[in-house]
């Protein structure tokens, strides 16, 4: 039988929670502050879209309603125009055709036919409304004939037409708006209807003249159906865009995440690349220090010897139980402290020039670095018997750089002189080293009275592992 722990050792639950945590990672990208104002102007751009498409369709519709509405005036008007030009129209006189008492005034409204059969004159404007009223197919439009001088009271305006009709007597040619009727929004077209000859039969007597403004034909279109098309394309519309918004999205995510992705490599490549450079100074520090092995050992072994003497000395005179000698252990005391605090100082300076550390930029005496490489080259330089001149700036100049690769440059610079004087200069050895500010920069100069660089040395004396150095 196998056992179960239902409470997972700690180790567990901390695998655990990171596993879900690299998971969250995954589902969840970071994104960086580029990727978002890219998400934000694509964001932007896909409802600037979507809002002009939208508005197109809802202009569309309207631009569609005024093109019916115009559609059905000149119907209208064609019918009337017709109607007009043969002076009106005699039907039946009975109970739907009863005489228009706004046409008494014409003489012969009514007429009988030899028949006994009794007509009645019909006017255009009552043709189409009675047209209209009987139509077998139900039309929502409205058309209505409607002037500032009525001859019918039905034909009073309301007042978007009376304001309409205004605005035309003073030479506006149409009009045209959307406004409620009853609650529901119409499409509203008004045209003026001038005065013709034939207008005349049933106007005249109310003053008109030949191209006079009669009145007006106001076309009503309802709205409903178009608004309700244009919503569902605008539904289809804001559809569409929020996919395109997401596939964008998505195209975004992947190419941050690439991205970051390559930043982080160069990162890496770049810290990799730090680590190398460091290791290889540091190895150049150690060939240098291996060069130098016989001057340091001289140099700790100076002080070395100097303590071992003094320390003999002190034996002795202890050995010998006098305390007439008391001035001289004190003054050799001092000396071995002297020589033990030189031995530590050089030791130290050792141990500093050869630690493996990070690049660290700090603000660096200039003088101090000079004086620290002449030091670690002091006993070189006097086996070389090199004379070695500082001409230091009195300002003590500062830089900001790393310490330990500044002072190994310097140290390659002296060394390489001593080496080259060693050569080709028997004596007279000089070696110079300058410092001084020169347009806030601190210039550092070493020079020697060494044979220098020939000319096509010199053109390439820069470049990467080149050296003039017989052994290399």
């Amino acid at each position: 039988m196998q056992h179960h722990d239902e409470n997972p050792p700690p180790h567990r639950k901390s695998l655990h929670r990171k596993s879900l945590h690299r998971k969250s990672q995954w589902r969840l990208p970071r994104l960086d502050h580029y990727a978002w104002l890219v998400i934000a102007l694509w964001t932007v751009c896909v409802a600037a879209s979507a809002s002009w498409s939208i508005y197109r369709e809802f202009q569309n519709a309207r631009d569609i309603a005024l093109s019916q509405a115009r559609t059905h005036f000149d119907k209208d008007l064609s019918f009337r125009t017709w109607a007009t030009s043969h002076g009106g129209i005699y039907v039946p006189a009975n109970e739907r055709n009863i005489p228009s008492p706004y046409l008494a005034h014409i003489p012969d409204r009514d007429i009988t036919l030899p028949s006994g059969e009794c007509l009645t004159l019909m006017d255009p404007a009552r043709i189409i409304r009675q047209m209209q009223e009987e139509a077998t197919i139900p039309v929502d439009v409205i058309t209505h004939y409607t002037s500032l001088k009525l001859l019918r009271p039905e034909n009073a305006p309301d007042d978007w037409e009376r304001a309409a009709l205004l605005a035309l007597n003073e030479g506006e040619p149409q009009r045209q708006g959307f406004t409620q009727i009853h609650g529901r929004q119409y499409c509203r077209l008004i045209i003026p209807l001038k005065t013709q000859q034939g207008c005349l039969k049933c106007h005249g007597h109310q003053g008109y003249k030949v191209g006079d403004i009669l009145g007006a034909i106001c076309v009503s279109l309802p709205m409903a159906p178009l608004l309700n098309i244009a919503r569902q394309h605008s539904i289809t519309i804001a559809l569409g865009h929020g996919g395109l918004w997401l596939l964008g999205l998505l195209g975004i995510a992947v190419a941050a995440r690439h991205n970051r992705h390559r930043v982080a490599e160069r990162k890496r490549a770049e810290e990799d690349l730090k680590r190398m450079e460091t290791q290889l100074a540091h190895v150049a520090r150690l060939s240098l220090m291996g060069e130098m092995t016989a001057g340091i050992a001289h140099e700790v072994n100076q002080p070395l010897v100097t303590i071992l003497n003094y320390a003999k000395a002190c034996r002795n005179i202890l050995a010998g139980e006098t305390s007439s000698r008391i001035e001289d252990l004190r003054k050799w005391n001092d000396e071995i402290a002297v020589s033990a605090a030189h031995a530590g100082e050089i030791v130290k300076r050792l141990k500093g020039f050869a630690r493996k550390t990070e690049m660290e930029r700090t603000a660096v005496d200039i003088n101090h670095i000079v004086q620290e490489a002449v030091q670690l080259v002091a006993l070189e330089a006097r086996r070389g018997m090199v004379d070695i001149r500082l001409e230091l700036c009195e300002a003590s100049p500062s830089i900001n750089a790393d310490r330990v690769q500044m002072l190994q440059v310097m140290v390659n610079l002296v060394q390489n002189a001593l080496e080259a004087m060693e050569q080709h200069v028997e004596e007279g050895r000089r070696l110079t080293i300058r410092t001084k500010l020169a347009d806030k920069l601190v210039e550092v100069s070493v020079s020697d009275n060494g044979p220098g660089l020939s000319r096509s040395d010199s053109l390439n004396i820069f470049d990467p592992f080149i050296t003039t150095k017989p052994q290399g």
